[in-house]
């Protein structure tokens, strides 16, 4: 992991999905738009997401505890430095 982010739920605006699932239970597989690029996803609400980069890929996913988590991350990340 090189960067853990909140996102909010217009990040997914204009999302295309190259590869993968969506229905009632959510969204998954490999997704395109603009402002992040491509990126892996599981998404079950397009709400409290969080973006996960590391040296090659990027994923989105979402969870309740999303600010607790990229804290928590961040955190770890900053005594790496």
């Amino acid at each position: 992991m090189t960067k853990v982010t909140a996102l909010d739920s217009s990040a997914m605006k204009n999302t295309t999905r190259k590869f993968g699932s969506g229905g009632a239970a959510g969204n998954w597989g490999f997704f395109y738009n603009e402002r992040l690029g491509n990126f892996y996803a599981i998404i079950t609400k397009n709400q409290d997401l969080v973006l996960v980069e590391t040296n090659k890929r990027k994923y989105v996913f979402n969870c309740r505890e999303r600010d607790k988590i990229v804290a928590y991350y961040n955190e770890i990340l900053e005594k790496q430095l």
